[in-house]
């Protein structure tokens, strides 16, 4: 029998080759990682933090290889939606993230906030998931790609 995985969501980080979980996005020009593991992964930047019941690393976002908020996206009734949240029992909490709000009320969302509308539906009614990742790094990637000079070389 094969054992499913749920679809990934959150701020995740590459330090030293390995990739972990953020606690929230950089504060100060660094980043908390978590590790649930009951082995600590890297006992030079890893301490058990009672607070947050998991490894936890302080670590500058410079020495981040890769800085990514991962969203998880489907297709409901062709409507363009974010999976907010996977429940155990298979129910999938939806938000509709299309320019036609109109379209959302039609297929049975409700509005949450001015202009947000989401659904509660089952997970056998999507069939189609994809992970987006946004990388946080991009203007400080940037900057170390390209050569910013001036027209004239100054």
């Amino acid at each position: 029998m094969m054992a499913s995985m749920r679809p990934r969501v959150g701020i995740y980080a590459s330090v030293r080759g390995h990739e972990y979980e953020v606690e929230s996005h950089p504060v100060g020009g660094s980043v908390i990682l978590l590790h649930a593991g009951a082995v600590n992964p890297d006992a030079r930047i890893f301490f058990w933090s009672e607070e947050r019941a998991a490894g936890a690393a302080q670590v500058s976002i410079s020495d981040c290889e890769r800085l990514d908020e991962i969203t998880v996206e489907t297709d409901y009734e062709g409507l363009p939606c974010e999976i907010v949240a996977i429940e155990a029992d298979g129910r999938v909490g939806l938000c509709y993230i299309g320019a036609e709000k109109a379209l959302a009320q039609k297929y049975g969302f409700t509005q949450t906030d001015a202009g947000s509308w989401a659904k509660t539906v089952n997970i056998y009614e999507l069939d189609v998931y994809r992970e987006c990742r946004y990388d946080l790094l991009f203007q400080r990637n940037v900057g170390l790609l390209y050569d910013v000079a001036t027209p004239d070389g100054d």
